[in-house]
């Protein structure tokens, strides 16, 4: 696998992340349907269910978040491909006798990993979301 296309891969995944945070704003929504839950005091158990789901969104966020850290190392090292940026993502990783090419690879499987990971993510965040709609209808 190439750098560029390396790259092309990363900024689909910086696509997914601006989705992501769509996502978050829809989590905000959420906030505000509970409050006004709060303040129409309905039913206790669908409060319960809203915050347990409200509680599964920010860790599923927190893992996420976690992965775009390592993303933009990985990022800023390909952007300049400078020696001493991939010396430092190289001694993360513990091997400092790789070749470009072998790093590229590594970083193309490393990002496939973490964009399958946020895929997961994402669906559960959905799913997490579609349950509470139906609930509020």
């Amino acid at each position: 696998m190439s750098i560029e296309q390396t790259r092309k891969e990363i900024k689909k995944y910086i696509k997914i992340k601006k989705e992501q945070e769509a996502l978050s704003n829809q989590a905000t929504y959420l906030e505000k349907i509970k409050n006004d839950i709060d303040q129409e005091s309905i039913d206790p158990n669908f409060i319960k269910k809203v915050e347990d789901l409200d509680c599964r969104i920010k860790i599923l966020n927190a893992e996420m978040y976690k992965d775009k850290v390592f993303i933009d190392t990985i990022e800023s090292a390909l952007q300049s491909l400078e020696n001493d940026e991939i010396e430092l993502l190289l001694n993360m990783h513990g091997n400092n006798k790789i070749s470009k090419r072998q790093l590229a690879n590594h970083l193309y499987t490393t990002k496939s990993t973490l964009y399958r990971r946020e895929n997961r993510i994402l669906e559960k965040i959905d799913s997490e979301l579609s349950v509470i709609r139906e609930l509020r209808e």
